[in-house]
Formats: structure tokens, C-alpha cells, sequence
């Protein structure tokens, strides 16, 4: 049975309904809870993730400032936001809003990878490094994290140290294609061609959802490596012409020294004759 005047049931039901993906009916019971208790700010927060989980961008934002307007320290509705901007491109204010949800939830993992991100969209290169550090300290495994610092590194064109940490965010998600294909990109650029090929083709198995560009990366890595194979046994052959040059040279020379003994040991037994005779 639900205690019909308690938004906590209510908000538990509304739980339970989102997790099942049945969105309308979840906002319902939000909505429903909010109206219980006019003080209860997160039931509207929860409300406004839902109404975000459907592309509902402006009924999102209502529930979050009304969430707001009941609360100021609703850390999740001043992240709804952020997320709300972010989908509207407007990086500069999503940047304030989940700044203000940092402030208010410090030791977040997640907020601090998600405000590290935004950074990054402002060109905010080497703060958005800070924000993944200190996710990466606040919970080691974040993969997201450690993925979105690689691509922070790869976006300063620190390759090598890039292509450590996406290695490191393959290990904890080996079925991530999006991994898979920066790897083949960060190789590509190095001029490691066969990892690059190797990487373009793993992220293609593992259902790379770009199948043109990938496509594209492949057959320029073929090509690549083709043009490579082809440039080493034309390095081959000249080695060899060389070193045929080089050997009949020298033969050419022993012959010529050798005649010249010859040549000095007949003159030295002719004057030999000569002087015996």
C-alpha cells in the first residue's frame, strides 16, 4: 500500500516506472509527489531527467527552476541545467549552471568529468584536465573519465600520453568502439600504420557507428601500408644493386691489382735474365 499523502512513495514509484522506461508514467508520479509537498524540490528534479530523457528541452528546464525556486541547493536540477544548455550548444551557461552543481556535490566523480567536458567545449583545455584528474581521484575505474582526459590529451596533441590513457579506458570497456577508433586515428597520426589498421578494424567489429569514415580510415590505411611495403623492397633492391656494384668494384680492382703483380714479377725475372746473362 502507498501512503497517499507522502511524496516519498510516490517518488519510489516513479523510480521504479523510469527503470522500467516508461517515461510518461514516471513524470506522473513526480509530478504527483511535488504536488503532495510544495517543499519537496527533488521529485521536480527527477521529473525534469525524465521530461531531459525525451527531448522535452523546455519542459525540462521548467521542472529544473521550479526544482530550484523550492530548493537553491538542488545540486541535480542546477546539473539538469547544464544538460539542458549543453543540448542547446550554449556551453558558456551549461558551464555556470554545473559549475554551481560542483559547488554544492564536490566529491562527485561523475559532475567533476561532466564540468571537465564542458571546459573542454569552451576551449578550456587544461582546466578540463584538472576536472579528470580529480575525477580519476575521486574513483579511479571512472572509464568515462579516463577516456574523456585521453581525448583531452589527443585534442593538445600529446599523443603518446593520449593513446596511454585511451588504452587504459579499453581495458575497463573492451566493447567501447569509440575507444577502438581514436586509438586508430592517435597511431595513424604517429605513422604506426599497422596498429592503425588493426584499431579502424576492431572499432568496425565492435559496431563503429560512423561505417563511411571508418571505412574511409581503412582503405587509407591499406593504401598506407601497401605504399610501405612497396617503398621497402624498392629500398631492398637498391641495397642490393649497391652492394653488386660495390662486389664487382672491388673484383674489378683485385683483377686489376693482381695483373699489376703479375706485370712487376715478369719485369723482375726479365732483369734477373739479364743480369745472369
Amino acid at each position: 500500500s502507498i501512503a497517499p499523502n507522502c511524496p516519498e512513495p510516490w517518488i519510489a514509484l516513479g523510480n521504479l516506472l523510469s527503470l522500467q522506461q516508461q517515461t510518461d508514467k514516471a513524470i506522473q508520479m513526480f509530478e504527483r509527489a511535488a504536488n503532495i509537498s510544495k517543499k519537496c524540490s527533488y521529485a521536480l528534479a527527477l521529473a525534469g531527467h525524465e521530461y531531459l530523457l525525451s527531448e522535452m528541452l523546455k519542459e525540462s528546464e521548467n521542472a529544473f527552476l521550479n526544482s530550484i525556486a523550492r530548493n537553491p541547493y538542488e545540486w541535480s536540477a542546477w546539473y539538469g541545467l547544464g544538460e539542458v544548455k549543453c543540448r542547446q550548444d550554449s556551453f558558456v551557461s551549461a558551464e555556470y549552471y554545473i559549475h554551481k552543481a560542483l559547488e554544492m556535490n564536490p566529491y562527485s566523480s561523475i559532475l567533476c568529468f561532466i564540468y571537465g567536458t564542458v571546459l573542454r567545449r569552451c576551449d578550456r583545455q587544461e582546466e578540463s584536465m584538472e576536472m579528470f584528474n580529480k575525477a580519476l581521484e575521486l574513483d579511479p575505474t571512472n572509464v568515462v573519465a579516463i577516456y574523456e582526459k585521453g581525448m583531452t590529451l589527443y585534442n593538445l596533441g600529446k599523443l603518446e600520453e593520449a593513446q596511454e590513457c585511451l588504452s587504459k579506458a579499453g581495458s575497463f570497456s573492451i566493447q567501447e568502439p569509440a575507444i577502438s577508433y581514436t586509438q586508430g586515428k592517435i597511431a595513424q597520426q604517429l605513422g604506426d600504420f599497422k596498429n592503425s589498421l588493426f584499431y579502424f578494424v576492431d572499432a568496425s567489429i565492435k559496431g563503429y557507428s560512423d561505417k563511411k569514415d571508418l571505412s574511409l580510415n581503412i582503405e587509407g590505411m591499406i593504401d598506407s601500408l601497401i605504399k610501405e611495403i612497396i617503398e621497402d623492397d624498392q629500398d631492398e633492391n637498391q641495397d642490393d644493386t649497391k652492394k653488386d656494384i660495390k662486389y664487382d668494384f672491388n673484383e674489378k680492382n683485385e683483377k686489376i691489382d693482381e695483373k699489376e703483380d703479375d706485370e712487376y714479377n715478369d719485369i723482375e725475372i726479365a732483369d734477373d735474365d739479364e743480369d745472369i746473362i
